[in-house]
């Protein structure tokens, strides 16, 4: 079986400024999951999201450290509208 595509949800819920291709969005994240052999983690998504160029940043706050860290489970919500389309 192979992912087809990727989609948000409807209904998805962005923060201003997110990156609202899901195209662009699920690529990068099967990218991420191929790199890491399978193995993603919530905690690999935040590590790659803190990066500006990352398509993943937007969909976190960020606050120069002023604010704690993101939890498990808001790390988990951020991204939980992302559908794959299996063929």
């Amino acid at each position: 079986m192979r992912i087809a595509g990727f989609e948000f949800a409807e209904g998805a819920r962005f923060q201003p400024g997110a990156e609202k291709n899901a195209k662009l969005v699920g690529e990068h994240i099967e990218m991420l999951r191929k790199r890491l052999k399978g193995e993603l983690t919530p905690q690999d998504v935040l590590d790659d999201a803190r990066h500006d160029n990352s398509p993943l940043h937007s969909f976190f706050e960020w606050n120069d450290g002023r604010r704690p860290k993101p939890t498990v489970s808001s790390r988990r919500a951020a991204l939980s509208g992302l559908w794959l389309l299996f063929m």
